[in-house]
């Protein structure tokens, strides 16, 4: 099972996840809530076992950890931020990224 937490920007892609889901943990099923080509933003707010995806400011998923009773995911309490495409016709931009630590959570 995965071993990271994966949030997608993936508007037409040939998975079950759709922009503003969380790979694996909570798909996104249905169609992206915005389209092929278009900036947005994309908030994701971690907190202890709680994850929160919002798109454009607008909550797409709210995920807790503790409370998932699938056996075998992995729920890392730190690690790396990483930007990814799928394949050559995946091409992600992206611009101004912030990373915030929210003290005392």
């Amino acid at each position: 099972m995965s071993a990271c937490y994966e949030a997608q920007i993936q508007n037409s892609g040939q998975n079950k996840c759709y922009t503003g889901g969380l790979w694996i943990h909570a798909d996104r099923a249905e169609p992206s809530p915005v389209n092929d080509g278009d900036w947005f933003t994309v908030h994701i707010i971690a907190v202890g076992d709680k994850i929160v995806v919002k798109i454009n400011g607008q909550t797409t998923t709210e995920y807790d950890a503790a409370a998932d009773p699938r056996k075998g995911l992995k729920k890392p309490a730190r690690g790396l931020i990483a930007l990814q495409g799928h394949g050559p016709q995946h091409r992600p931009e992206f611009r101004n990224i912030r990373i915030k630590t929210l003290e005392g959570k």
